[in-house]
């Protein structure tokens, strides 16, 4: 009697044990589906930082800077430690001071400062140089920051570097 009682807990035993590994089993494989979920929706929606983020220049006044003929490739960094931004013109390196209001995407630059060599074409240099201090808000768009003044057409557009 003593052996049958015994053998009749070993096989209840094995049975919970066997149900259990098997709803952790099923708990994992869904907690996995919802972590695999969450984690697409998130690269989905994932959208560069204005401040954490090269931005390499695309488009100038509404020409793609593909037409135009640079030295280097004119991008920008913002520091948020100093408050600085810095970058290159195209042909020289610049850095100012910038403001920043992000919940109304509101953005100024002021002490504006580059090096000064001479490039063969100094035209996107110029241009990026002249709109620097006249941009008063920003927006982006999936990888694209556009820079604006007022609620004018782009005044820059600047991709987000991968």
């Amino acid at each position: 009697m003593k052996t049958i009682v015994y053998i009749g807990g070993i096989i209840v035993a094995a049975i919970v044990v066997s149900a259990c590994a098997s709803r952790k089993a099923q708990e994992i494989v869904v907690i996995d589906t919802i972590s695999a979920d969450y984690a697409a929706q998130q690269v989905a929606q994932r959208q560069p930082s204005l401040t954490a983020t090269r931005w390499n220049l695309v488009e100038l006044n509404g020409k793609p800077l593909s037409e135009m003929t640079v030295a280097t490739q004119p991008f920008i960094v913002f520091d948020t430690v100093n408050t600085r931004v810095s970058g290159s013109l195209g042909c020289n390196n610049f850095s100012a001071t910038y403001t920043l209001n992000a919940s109304a995407q509101r953005i100024s630059f002021a002490q504006i400062t580059s090096t000064q060599m001479a490039c063969i074409d100094m035209t996107v240099e110029a241009q990026l140089s002249a709109i620097l201090p006249t941009i008063d808000n920003y927006s982006i768009n999936g990888d694209t920051l556009s820079l604006n003044r007022a609620r004018m057409a782009p005044l820059a557009r600047f991709a987000a570097a991968r």
